[in-house]
This record gives structure tokens, sequence and C-alpha cells, in this order.
């Protein structure tokens, strides 16, 4: 193939940089520069109490990066503060050299020409170990995270987050959304990882998870091409036509903006864009034909598109038996639901028009996920052995923003 302008090379491919997990010892030789950040993070901010609609993270700083310079935003004040900072950028800064992704980066010629900025945004959790009872996959992303760094703060074994490649085409929202945002050349190279990653075993591999055994463990990873959740030590709820039918009163009499209903049976939520999604990946007669009439593919079934759906395709007795029939096209193959639906899109106010995007997680509900299948387990014991013990690290989201964003202009950022 002759590689045209848009078209990745090999070292500047996003596969390698797909996934990497470790620990921080292994990736920078020691663990010592992370050992002395964390526990200054875990002394300062180890009593940090979110209010009820807070985050639950300490924002330290976003730095801005351009090719030779650099401009770092904080709210953090006093000299304590501010060198926990500069230490916190210092240690990354080698991370992200260490993990190949500022090597990629540079690369880059929309960044190297100096037309657009890297953001980091900086994150420290004290504490995110939550019960979760039903995994949630999603994406960080407001569609313009290039990657993602999770950086834990742990001595024993912890559960792993779980996680499987996204090797299908993005929804025609998310697509659309994002073209406003990134680079023709950085959306050339998702797609080119995507189609590599179908062709290859990634496609059908089962999620990851499990446990990480390691002191002090990292994930890295490109966001728009991954799916990953909290762990969550627990089975997914196997699904068939029958519980669709079941389903059919709640969903029927459900308003658009609450379209969902809980199975009592089965102890779940059953929300209608996760029942019309996953029945969408292998559709029966009825779904097949609505969904080619408009051009659609099962991941451009968010709430309102699923609604409609429903209500041109399900609604009523007559609907009831075209559920039915489809449903039990769907139920020849492996069928399993969350009990919640996937977020493709999350909203970033500091991007206008931004907003959450719901959108199918193609190939989940037929694939087995490690924390249900071989090690749940040892999951569980895990779990166990964690309780009430926190769950601490940085996260960071590594953005693209063109050098003249609004983002930009009101951080009053100067190179």
């Amino acid at each position: 193939m002759t590689e045209g302008p848009l078209t990745p090379s090999v070292d500047d491919s996003l596969v390698p940089l797909l996934m990497q997990t470790g620990t921080v010892a292994s990736l920078l030789g020691n663990a010592a520069g992370w050992q002395k950040l964390a526990g200054a993070l875990k002394q300062e901010f180890g009593d940090f109490a979110p209010g009820p609609d807070g985050p639950r993270y300490v924002n330290l700083c976003t730095i801005y990066y351009q090719p030779r310079s650099r401009a770092v935003v904080t709210d953090l004040e006093g000299d304590r503060l501010i060198e926990l900072v500069a230490g916190a950028i210092a240690f990354l800064e080698m991370f992200m050299d260490h993990n190949g992704q500022w090597p990629y980066l540079r690369r880059q010629s929309w960044f190297a020409d100096g037309d657009h900025v890297i953001a980091v945004d900086v994150n420290y959790y004290p504490d995110r170990s939550e019960y979760k009872a039903v995994p949630s996959f999603h994406k960080d992303s407001a569609g313009n995270n290039v990657f993602v760094n999770l950086i834990f703060d742990n001595q024993e074994p912890v559960e792993a987050t779980e996680w499987f490649a996204d090797v299908e085409e993005p929804s025609a929202k998310r697509r659309e959304w994002q073209e406003k945002l990134l680079p023709p050349a950085h959306l050339a190279a998702l797609d080119h990882a995507r189609a590599v990653l179908k062709a290859g075993p990634e496609a059908n591999a089962p999620v990851r998870g499990g446990i990480s055994h390691g002191e002090h463990t990292y994930l890295s990873w490109v966001d728009d091409l991954v799916w990953h959740a909290t762990p969550v030590a627990a089975k997914r709820v196997e699904y068939g036509a029958a519980d669709a039918l079941r389903a059919h009163q709640g969903l029927d009499a459900a308003p658009e903006g609450a379209f969902y209903w809980y199975d009592h049976q089965l102890g779940v939520y059953v929300f209608g864009i996760e029942l019309l999604g996953t029945m969408a990946e292998g559709p029966g007669p009825h779904l097949r034909g609505w969904l080619a009439d408009r051009g659609l593919k099962a991941q451009d079934l968010d709430v309102r598109t699923a609604h409609t759906a429903w209500r041109e395709l399900y609604r009523g007795a007559d609907g009831a038996q075209r559920l039915g029939e489809d449903a039990a096209e769907r139920e020849r193959t492996d069928w399993r639901v969350n009990g919640q639906y996937s977020v493709a899109n999350a909203y970033d106010g500091r991007l206008a028009g931004s907003d959450q995007i719901e959108e199918t997680p193609i190939g989940l509900s037929g694939r087995r996920r490690a924390n249900s299948v071989e090690e749940l387990a040892a999951v569980q014991a895990v779990a166990a052995a964690n309780q009430g013990k926190p769950r601490s690290f940085i996260r960071t989201w590594v953005r693209v923003l063109p050098k003249d964003s609004e983002e930009i202009r009101k951080a009053d950022v100067v190179f």
C-alpha cells in the first residue's frame, strides 16, 4: 500500500499504544519517584471529601504543551502545593516518555507544526473504591482525548480495570462530533488502528480484567480504541427472548427520558438502549429492516433513536410479537446484558456543544469476561481483602486542542 499523508507509518501507528499495563518499577526502572509523589498526595489530600454533586477527585492542574514550551494552569495555591504540582508534572513527563505517548505525539505533524496544543489534565483520586454491582463500560473522552493514564498507589494486589478493544466504527453522532475537534490525520490514525485490530486477535478477545499483582501498577491506553470499566467481581445476566418479552410491558409504558424497566426476576434494570442495541448486533427481521431503511448501525441506537425504534416496531400487542421474533433470533448466540447503558462520549463543559453520547459496545454482549469466568473467585477474594482500603491513583487525560481554542483563551495561557 502506498502511504499518503493521512496514512500512519508503522512508527506512527496507535496499535502498539492500544493498552499498556505493568508496574511503575518495570516501566521506569524503579518506583522511588512515584512512591514519594503518591505519599505526598495521600498526606495532602487523603481526607478529601467531595460534595454530593462534586467530582470525586482533586484537580491538580492542566498542562498545555506546544512543541518547545508549556504552560501550567492550577487552582491550588501555596508554596507546598505548587511544589507538589511541579513534582507531579516532572513525574508524568517522564512516565509518558517511557510509555511511548510523548514520542508518538512529538512525531505528529499536527502537533509539531504548532497548529494544535496537547493538554494533560492531572487528577488525583484519594479513593475510588465504591461498590458496583454491574460493569459500566465507557470511554473517558469528551471527543478530544488521545490517551488516558491511570497510575495506582497500591502495595497489595488489586482488581484490574476491565477492558477490550473497540474495533468497530464509531456511531455517526460520535464521528460527526470528533470531526469538529480532532486533526484529520489523527482520525485517519484511529481508522487505521481499528482496521488492523479488527483483522487480528483483538477482534474476538475476551474482556480483560482479573487481578493486578504488582506493586504500583499502571494502565495507559488510547481512549477512543478501548471500552473500559471499573472492575466488578460479578457475572452479567444471560438474556433471552422470554426475558425480552417480560420487559415489554414496562418498556412500552416508559417515557423517552426514562426508557428503562426493573426486572425483579433477574434483579437488573433493563435499559431500552441496551436491549435494542444488543439485539441489533444480530438483528431479527424487523429490527434489521428498520435499521437498514435508515442507514443505521447498532452503535447508532442512542436513547432517543432506540425509543423511536421501539415506538415504531414494538409498541402494543403486535409489537410484542415482533419483539419476540427478533429476540428469538438474537438468542441463537450468546447474549448477556450489563443492566447499564454505555457512554462513548462524556460531557465536558470546556467544549461548546459537548454532550453525552450513549453507544452499544459492539461485541460486548457475546464476549466472556475474565471477571466472570476463570478469575471470578480470585477477583472476589481480592475485592474482599481490599474492602475498606482506599483505591487511590492519578488519572491523566491527554487531549488535543486547536491552538486558538476557546479553552486556551479562557485559561489565559501564554506560552
